[in-house]
């Protein structure tokens, strides 16, 4: 995960993004953390699959006991984000609903453990 933090906003880099995928240059995506210990974080999805959790080996990586260690994935295919549960032990949530893979759309709320995630997209 690179970091060109202002104490608020991390980078997840597009290096190593396959160019079938990849995240077009006119579409920004960002997760702001709206609820839990990381509240006011944001992180710009860059990468055509990013995972979430709170292990080390996590891309984002989220202050939640209630998180695996690699939670979730979010995954950028076929002009789509989407959303995909790593067999967590505590399970997706989007929207209020539990998931195991399900297509993101813009102002999607997130729930992984503790931690709410608003998803936002911009076109740039």
């Amino acid at each position: 995960m690179s970091d060109y933090s202002d104490g608020e906003t991390k980078v997840i880099s597009r290096k190593g993004s396959g160019k079938e995928h990849a995240i077009p240059v006119t579409i920004r995506a960002i997760l702001k953390v709206a609820g839990g210990a990381d509240v006011g974080q944001q992180y710009y999805l860059e990468k055509n699959l990013t995972t979430i959790g709170r292990g080390s080996k996590a891309d984002i990586q989220l202050n939640d006991e209630q998180a695996s260690r690699v939670h979730a994935e979010i995954s950028f295919v076929n002009m789509e984000f989407r959303i995909r549960d790593l067999h967590s032990s505590n399970g997706t949530f989007l929207n209020g609903s539990s998931v195991v893979e399900y297509a993101l759309r813009n102002h999607d709320k997130i729930m992984i453990g503790e931690t709410l995630l608003n998803f936002i997209i911009q076109r740039i």
